[in-house]
């Protein structure tokens, strides 16, 4: 087999009601990047007398794309930076169908927004108490998890349900959850974006959540799918990789969670790397991490000059439940410092297409774990993206092994994580 023969490709033009229009075979270029567990990207080139134009203008008009019968992106058409002129081309880009998590997480996904008496909590749950007609006594403004941690299919497919599907009605079909991947710490949801929430939830969550459409299909749907790992290294040597790079780092092995309160009455908390990578280092590194998610709720008899943070363990009339929710918030921010400080060996590589060694079904593809031997050790990384260019020179498909260490790639995160803090500072 050729593992890069135009013919794998397909795209189909489908309408608003996802229903297929036609097939677009002739474009003049189409570059994907599809990644796995995030938004991907994809730009299709038309000419401005493409007998197809009219179809992908009309509105909700969108793209399936597909290699080797599974589908790579699809989603909404768009055109960008279009000229209008004859003989001109006409780029359309394509909104991936993961932008549907932009839709933001209620608190309450099944009750209104307003209130339609003094006893009606909207937007709220009742906390352990009594509740109080006309006052927020007993009431939580934060999304009820019936768990503290769950498997991270679970989590995800929670929330797309009752946001997605029960609350919105989109023509999303979510198959069964089978509880996979790994035990992960809830998120607290208050009206940010689903991919907020999953972001956190799908962090080394040990599988991929995938939404697309298929051809055919007048729906999208999601699906969770289990990585392959593939334990045999590869070699540098062995020309199966284009580029590779690596990087060492000493990471942390402390953390300070800095939590609710403030001046003296400060909670914190510690965090130590349990991998005895201390032991092994030079000497101890301490990190600092804040965070104001930790949800006090106090005694209802209790004065406010006694609701110091530093003393909530402590306090008579919390509840253990309480407690260990208060807990399990600080020892996720902890756990999360030290991943995203961690010491070890990161690579970027960027494989190499043959007979025996491609992308797509058969091969390997988003989420796979493959190992490659660099400086003396093997890295067991992810496919985190792949790259598909299809012009008049044939198909490229570059896929990445470990995080794109692109200059704008890196740029891109950076600024997701700037916006992310920004919102969630708004809505403390």
């Amino acid at each position: 087999m050729n593992p890069l023969d135009r013919r794998y490709l397909s795209v189909a033009i489908v309408d608003a009601n996802l229903r297929r229009v036609r097939p677009l075979a002739d474009f003049t270029e189409l570059q994907v990047t599809a990644r796995d567990n995030a938004r991907g990207t994809a730009t299709i080139t038309i000419s401005t007398e493409h007998p197809a134009l009219a179809d992908l203008q009309a509105d909700g008009a969108g793209v399936v794309i597909t290699w080797m019968g599974k589908t790579l992106i699809s989603g909404v058409a768009l055109e960008r930076e279009a000229d209008g002129l004859p003989g001109g081309l006409v780029p359309f880009e394509i909104t991936d169908d993961w932008s549907l998590f932009d839709t933001p997480a209620w608190v309450r996904p099944g009750n209104a927004l307003g209130t339609i008496s003094l006893d009606d909590l909207a937007q709220a749950w009742h906390a352990p108490g009594d509740l109080k007609t006309g006052t927020v006594q007993s009431q939580v403004g934060y999304y009820a998890w019936n768990a503290a941690t769950m498997p991270a299919e679970t989590a995800a497919k929670t929330l797309i349900v009752e946001n997605l599907v029960s609350r919105m009605g989109l023509q999303l079909r979510v198959e069964p959850d089978r509880g996979r991947g790994r035990i992960v710490a809830i998120p607290e949801v208050r009206f940010g974006s689903i991919d907020e929430a999953l972001e956190t939830i799908l962090f080394d969550a040990g599988g991929s959540l995938e939404v697309f459409q298929n051809p055919g299909d007048e729906f999208a749907q999601v699906v969770w799918r289990e990585p392959n790992v593939f334990p045999s290294p590869i070699d540098p040597a062995s020309g199966l990789l284009s580029e590779l790079k690596y990087t060492r780092t000493l990471g942390a092995t402390r953390v300070v969670v800095g939590g609710n309160g403030s001046d003296a009455g400060r909670m914190f908390a510690e965090k130590r790397d349990d991998t005895g990578l201390e032991s092994r280092s030079r000497w101890p590194r301490e990190i600092f991490e804040s965070t104001n998610d930790v949800e006090l709720t106090w005694p209802e008899d209790l004065d406010d000059e006694f609701k110091v943070p530093k003393y909530f363990f402590l306090v008579a009339g919390i509840t253990q439940e309480q407690r260990d929710a208060a807990s399990e918030v600080l020892r996720r921010t902890g756990e999360q410092a030290l991943a995203d400080n961690a010491a070890g060996l990161s690579i970027s590589a960027k494989l190499t297409t043959s007979e025996r060694f491609y992308f797509g079904p058969g091969g390997f593809e988003l989420g796979d774990r493959l190992n490659v031997r660099i400086a003396g050790v093997n890295v067991e990384e992810r496919i985190a993206e792949v790259e598909f260019v299809v012009d008049s020179d044939g198909v490229q498909i570059t896929p990445t092994l470990g995080e794109n260490q692109a200059p704008e790639r890196r740029q891109a995160k950076q600024l997701q994580a700037l916006r992310r803090n920004q919102r969630k500072d708004l809505r403390k």
